[in-house]
């Protein structure tokens, strides 16, 4: 038996609550520790003091009040299971349609579209890049025969 549990078995054994087998062990440890010999005669020095106080009596109405209260706590009706079902199904979709929301307005969030999107709206641009291409050095031609007529 190591220290902290000979201390902790002062206690009990103060109330004679202590098993036999447990005060045979402490015993032997008491023996060896100096420490919780000094420990024990403190603690029974305390113990006998509080002998010399009378202990206060309860009121004479005490027993009664005591199983007033006990009555009452046991009067009240426990939640229906059913209630506390539905209260957590409640909640529980609400947590759902929250998270769903969320979800939904991250979405649609401007600049969270799929790349994609990006893509096919410019696709024609895209298909026809030649055909742009071709269109700007026309263009370029134009300018060159306005400026060649001037």
């Amino acid at each position: 038996m190591n220290c902290q549990t000979a201390q902790e078995c002062l206690l009990r054994r103060l109330d004679e609550a202590l098993p036999s087998a447990l005060a045979r062990e402490l015993e032997d440890h008491l023996r060896t520790c100096s420490a919780c010999r000094e420990e024990q005669r403190l603690l029974t020095e305390s113990w006998d003091l509080l002998d010399d106080y009378p202990a206060p009596a309860p009121s004479a109405d005490f027993t009664a009040q005591v199983l007033a209260k006990a009555r009452s706590v046991a009067a009240k009706p426990a939640p229906a299971r059913r209630f506390l079902v539905l209260r957590r199904l409640i909640r529980l979709a609400a947590c759902v349609a929250i998270l769903g929301l969320g979800i939904w307005s991250w979405q649609r969030w401007p600049g969270r579209g799929t790349p994609d999107e990006a893509l096919i709206r410019d696709l024609d641009l895209y298909e026809n890049l030649d055909l742009l291409e071709n269109l700007d050095l026309l263009a370029e031609l134009d300018l060159v025969s306005d400026w060649a007529k001037e």
